[in-house]
């Protein structure tokens, strides 16, 4: 397999997958459970209260911390938001192609082997 080939390969397979990726997202917390995002806000946020609690941060800056994060989360999933991450997942995808691309690549040698001649 050429480089151009392995590459090609990789990130076709990253592609395709973000692309389901975006899709799986956009329809579950949109169609099936519009309420969805809230949840995992709540969630998120008791965790995130725990660990600040637990490093010993001052009550104060928990409080900024999370009202920050609430603020940011708001419109986490919306069509714009979820096309911005499949465009940010497929940069990096296209890195992680290259790795894969030059791990795996095979080039021709440039001699011929000796056993193969008719000499």
């Amino acid at each position: 397999m050429t480089f151009k080939e392995a590459l090609v390969f990789a990130f076709l397979a990253y592609f395709i997958f973000e692309v389901f990726y975006a899709i799986a997202t956009l329809i579950l917390f949109r169609l099936i459970d519009p309420e969805l995002q809230q949840k995992v806000l709540i969630q998120t946020m008791d965790t995130m209260r725990r660990m600040m609690e637990k490093f010993g941060m001052d009550d104060s800056k928990i409080d900024d911390a999370l009202k920050t994060a609430q603020e940011s989360s708001e419109k986490a999933y919306t069509f714009g938001q979820v096309f911005l991450g499949l465009g940010l997942a497929l940069i990096w995808d296209f890195i992680k192609s290259l790795i894969i691309a030059l791990i795996s690549q095979r080039k021709k040698p440039e001699f011929a082997d000796v056993r193969d001649t008719n000499i």
